[in-house]
């Protein structure tokens, strides 16, 4: 065979395996989806299994198990059975799936898409528990932050996308705050992965005017937000979402949360009565403070006295900016300090 031909079946070969499929190929985060956002440490493998074993763990108590496959009847027949199943793996594609991660072509922030109705309750719901029973249920996976529409990442496209995520809450945090009805705090919080076209300030101008139009009873408050509206740009791709208690529960931070020592026991409501609590133990702290400066006075008036009557008394002197002065004997000397 001559040279000729054999090159000629080398490019048929590497022509055929460039026209194949390439199977098992995950789709690209785009514009109309939802899902969770993902962000872990250089082990983006490890993160995903250990995503998907939270969110499946989860799901299954909230919305039942997943059905892969149709149901299958009593048939005694094994082939029957076998047909039937390749059947039903045959027609589920992979967008029918609960849960299925799709590339985002940045490093250590994956998103997974989903088809719950709501991720955020979701995501609660996981944060709660791991609150309550102090487990740490993952370690590559650091943050999960539910993401309720993407859209693209322009300014106009943002606000007509914040339009509509805002209609759809609902005010539901009534439910999870109490039995006050006053209007909740919110901050707006901006952050942008390999994307320099959009300026922040633009950004958060934008959604804090469709927010006054849309829920004119919120109130900003940027030091400790009950609602924060997030808007997470990846590339091309805008995430946003209404998250809860997004500082009390340290970011989403599955890692962070077991953490923090207030959240370990209490809830938000009692880490404010804490926080009170302290004030006005400060505050009695300041009365006994009074009451040991009378008792110094006093004993200051007995070292006068005792300089007369020649008794000696070694008792340290209080100066007016709060700080003890050495001791002084009746000789007039000063002891060093120890």
């Amino acid at each position: 065979m001559s040279d000729e031909n054999k090159r000629g079946q080398k490019r048929k070969k590497k022509n055929y395996y460039r026209t194949l499929p390439k199977k098992g190929r995950r789709g690209h985060l785009e514009p109309g989806m939802k899902g969770f956002l993902v962000t872990c440490n250089n082990k983006e493998r490890e993160c995903i299994r250990e995503a998907y074993n939270v969110l499946n763990e989860y799901a299954d108590k909230i919305y039942g198990p997943e059905m892969c496959h149709g149901d299958v009847s009593d048939d005694h027949d094994i082939q029957d059975l076998l047909e039937k199943e390749l059947q039903a793996l045959q027609k589920t594609n992979k967008t029918e799936r609960r849960f299925q991660q799709v590339d985002t072509n940045v490093k250590n922030c994956l998103f997974i898409e989903t088809k719950v109705i709501d991720p955020c309750q979701l995501v609660s719901t996981i944060l709660d528990d791991i609150r309550s029973t102090q487990k740490q249920k993952t370690r590559y996976l650091l943050r999960m932050i539910p993401v309720s529409a993407t859209c693209k990442a322009f300014v106009e496209n943002i606000k007509k996308s914040v339009s509509v995520v805002l209609d759809e809450y609902q005010d539901s945090w009534r439910r999870h705050v109490g039995e006050d009805n006053s209007s909740p705090s919110f901050a707006i919080i901006f952050k942008a992965r390999h994307n320099n076209s959009l300026s922040r300030e633009e950004v958060i101008r934008a959604v804090l005017q469709v927010t006054k139009v849309k829920k004119p009873d919120w109130q900003p408050d940027l030091k400790d937000p009950l609602l924060v509206i997030l808007v997470e740009v990846v590339q091309s791709v805008c995430c946003l979402s209404i998250l809860k208690n997004y500082f009390f529960f340290r970011k989403y931070n599955l890692i962070e949360l077991l953490r923090s020592p207030c959240l370990q026991s209490l809830t938000r409501e009692e880490c404010t009565q804490g926080t009170e609590k302290q004030d006005t133990g400060q505050n009695e702290i300041c009365v006994n403070e009074k009451t040991d400066m009378t008792g110094i006075e006093s004993k200051q008036s007995e070292l006068e006295t005792s300089k007369d009557t020649g008794h000696s008394n070694d008792i340290p002197i209080l100066d007016d900016t709060d700080s003890f002065k050495s001791p002084i004997t009746s000789k007039g000397e000063k002891i060093s300090d120890v």
